[in-house]
């Protein structure tokens, strides 16, 4: 009769909310269940609650359900965060890239203006030096 089975707690429902509060057996009839229910509840991947533990199942099952939908949300825009960042990491990469060709070109350009400043002082003093012959050449006979 199932008045007289008693549900071994551990065995059903091992890491349930039920084990640490009665650690052993309840009573079919005192729970309420009946001889089909008692053998559904003894095959395997079956959770069953007992009617005060029920009640904070039914709160923190919803509670749970919110926080996977938040967790797949954060995860979604993880994700396009981590997009850009990549994004932003390659625009980095470029513009420093594009800073070494300009300083690269800096640098050839100071070549060239060094270049053109030492020319320009060897033919502004060839320039002097004619200058001061053509002087000398004018000057009056003494």
């Amino acid at each position: 009769m199932t008045s007289d089975w008693l549900i071994n707690v551990v065995r059903v429902r091992p890491r349930g909310p039920c084990r640490p509060r009665y650690l052993g057996r309840l009573h079919c009839k005192c729970e309420k269940i009946n001889e089909e229910a008692y053998a559904v509840l003894n095959m395997e991947n079956i959770h069953w609650f007992c009617g005060a533990c029920n009640s904070v199942v039914g709160r923190v099952l919803p509670t749970l359900a919110n926080l996977e939908m938040k967790q797949t949300k954060l995860e979604d825009e993880l994700k396009v965060i981590t997009a850009d960042v990549s994004n932003v990491k390659s625009k980095c990469e470029k513009a420093v890239s594009d800073m070494e060709t300009v300083k690269s070109h800096h640098y050839k350009l100071a070549e060239d203006v060094n270049t053109l400043k030492k020319d320009t002082n060897t033919q502004f003093v060839r320039d002097a030096e004619k200058i001061l012959e053509v002087k000398g050449d004018n000057s009056p006979a003494q």
